[in-house]
């Protein structure tokens, strides 16, 4: 039981280093998608989203 509190109490630490890995400009989308893929979990998952805004007055 103590395993499972324990890895319960890791879950944030991990979201955040996988999101502060996925948030990086230096892999292309494909690898951050191939990253998102590969930590998500049945209880957590990575989406990859990309955003194209143009602003023209």
């Amino acid at each position: 039981m103590k395993a499972v509190v324990s890895a319960y109490d890791d879950v944030p630490h991990f979201v955040r280093a996988a999101r502060q890995v996925l948030e990086r400009d230096d892999p292309t989308l494909e690898q951050r998608r191939e990253i998102a893929e590969t930590l998500s979990t049945r209880a957590v998952t990575f989406e990859i989203d990309s955003k194209i805004e143009v602003s023209t007055e």
